[in-house]
């Protein structure tokens, strides 16, 4: 289902749809999903804010796409931003879509969007945008070296010759735990700092032998 129809400042023509975001530009279709970078499929409308900053209304929430994260989804790109996303947790209240309403987003002169939600309308100041930039603090609760289980006191050294280390943690956040994204990097083992797969557990096997340490 087409949702409906936005032209950007260069004259490409995108479309919100049930299955993604479509972009027609130039003769050629490219639909945006979950396999190139959005974090769901639906998409209900598209806007851009007076930072040329792409705004996506969609399933899973409100969606703001800095000038680098459009790059990396076939947006023009020339900021270093990133891609975050509002959900109830922000104030945005209500994720479903009811219909019968146009236009389902506008964005005034002061730079405001105000859309459309079930049961009212919401209005959102993209030039005064609270973020949280203080990293919670991170507290490793237990390191394992080959199978044998240690506290994780201040100065722990682990026996010379472990080939297998397991370390747990968190991160703690009392406002939104569920959104706190961690990072990871063992020195001599990772060239750069890596996503875990079990975002409170760090697991490494088959080290080799080195001075350097968990970070």
């Amino acid at each position: 289902m087409v949702r409906g129809f936005y032209i950007d400042k260069n004259g490409t023509l995108w479309v919100p749809t049930e299955g993604g975001l479509s972009r027609i530009k130039d003769g050629h279709i490219l639909t945006l999903t979950t396999q190139n970078g959005l974090p769901c499929n639906t998409v209900h409308w598209m806007m851009e804010d007076d930072a040329q900053s792409v705004w996506l209304y969609l399933s899973c929430g409100l969606v703001r796409i800095g000038q680098s994260g459009a790059g990396r989804l076939g947006l023009p790109s020339k900021a270093d931003d990133q891609v975050a996303v509002f959900d109830s947790s922000d104030g945005v209240s209500n994720h479903r879509f009811t219909g019968g309403y146009s236009p389902l987003v506008a964005k005034s002169a002061d730079g405001k969007l105000w859309f459309v939600q079930s049961g009212g309308v919401s209005v959102i100041d993209p030039h005064h945008l609270p973020f949280n930039t203080v990293p919670p603090p991170v507290h490793i609760e237990q390191i394992t070296a080959d199978n044998k289980p240690y506290d994780a006191t201040n100065g722990l050294r682990l026996p010379a010759g472990v080939r297998d280390l397991a370390i747990d943690y968190t991160a703690l956040s009392l406002t939104a735990p569920e959104k706190v994204q961690v990072r990871v990097k063992l020195e001599g083992q990772d060239s750069d700092w890596r996503v875990p797969v079990n975002p409170r557990h760090a697991h490494y096997t088959n080290l080799r032998p080195s001075r350097t340490g968990f970070v």
